[in-house]
C-alpha cells in the first residue's frame, strides 16, 4: 500500500493541531512547515 503524504504549511498556527490530527487519523504521513525557530517549537504542542 502506498503511503499518503501531506505537508501542513503553517504547522505552528491556530489550526495546526486539528489539521495534523485530521490527516494522521486518515493514514497520512504528515510533515509540518513553519517559520518558527526550533527553540520555539517546544511550545507548539501547547493549546493556543
Amino acid at each position: 500500500m502506498e503511503v499518503k503524504k501531506v505537508c501542513v504549511v503553517g504547522a505552528s498556527g491556530k489550526l495546526r493541531r486539528s489539521m495534523v490530527q485530521h490527516a494522521l487519523d486518515r493514514g497520512y504521513e504528515v510533515v509540518g512547515v513553519c517559520r518558527l525557530p526550533p527553540s520555539a517549537l517546544a511550545h507548539a504542542s501547547e493549546p493556543a
